[in-house]
């Protein structure tokens, strides 16, 4: 059996006994401060308006950043998934929005290191929301490190986020070589942030996607785009959601686009 093979092999088992509702998407970006987690957020929501049942998971275990966007504090992070005796369903905790949210925990490279066998177990347990859920979202941190690539090798999608400025650009396209190398049939998504237009957006996207095409031999969606926007950063501020505090804003409806691509 290969590595694709095993990595894919609980999730296999669980589809052939059942049908599965859900779908595990990675979310990932080649550098920082590219709008990563605040978008995972947002999206979140946008499908949660949308009727999905969603579960918006802060595995980026550096920051945890999603713990400052909706002013919540945890006693319990992911890390007594791993090392203690909790479950996933008792470290949820219910978003006004209708979003279950589960924290990461700081400063800890959370996977690294550990056995096939407890990965697997813990992965299981993200496995068995896909009965129940519509969405399980992966917010992870940037950049790679064992526990981005665990998340993203796992999941059914892996949507990478940049944004036009070129060393975000080529991190994202480093990002996705070296994951590719991992897992050939991983599914990629592009989305491009901090954009001035529409125009800028399918410019950058498309030459990313000939340099992946060129240089990998495969392909990435465009799954779409967010304009520059000031009510992000006053959302930021006011620790609520964009979409909630600004729901007519630019970035507002530009997420909600990309949540009916999702869905569509």
């Amino acid at each position: 059996m290969d590595m694709e093979d095993q990595l894919t092999g609980v999730r296999k088992m669980a589809e052939a006994e059942t049908s599965l509702r859900g779908r595990i998407i990675t979310i990932t970006s080649g550098k920082g401060g590219v709008g990563k987690s605040n978008i995972a957020l947002n999206l979140s929501i946008a499908l949660a308006q949308m009727g999905k049942s969603v579960t918006l998971f802060d595995a980026d275990t550096h920051l945890a950043n999603l713990n400052i966007l909706t002013g919540n504090a945890s006693d319990h992070t992911l890390a007594d998934v791993v090392f203690g005796d909790k479950s996933i369903s008792e470290l949820m905790f219910d978003h006004p929005t209708g979003v279950k949210i589960v924290s990461a925990g700081s400063g800890m490279n959370m996977l690294a290191g550990l056995e096939e066998g407890v990965k697997q177990h813990f992965f299981q347990e993200i496995y068995n929301l896909c009965y129940s859920d519509d969405f399980i979202l992966v917010d992870t941190s940037a950049g790679l490190s064992e526990t981005v690539a665990d998340f993203a090798i796992r999941a059914d999608e892996v949507i990478v986020i940049t944004t036009p400025e070129p060393t975000a650009v080529s991190d994202a396209y480093a990002l996705v070589k070296i994951l590719f190398g991992m897992k050939r049939r991983i599914r990629f998504k592009t989305l491009i942030n901090l954009v001035k237009s529409e125009d800028e957006a399918e410019e950058v996207f498309e030459r990313f996607c000939l340099v992946i095409q060129h240089f990998l031999q495969t392909d990435t969606d465009f799954l779409g785009y967010l304009v520059e926007d000031k009510h992000v950063r006053q959302a930021v501020q006011k620790q609520n959601p964009f979409i909630s505090a600004f729901p007519n804003s630019k970035a507002s409806r530009c997420i909600h686009h990309i949540a009916e691509r999702m869905t569509s």
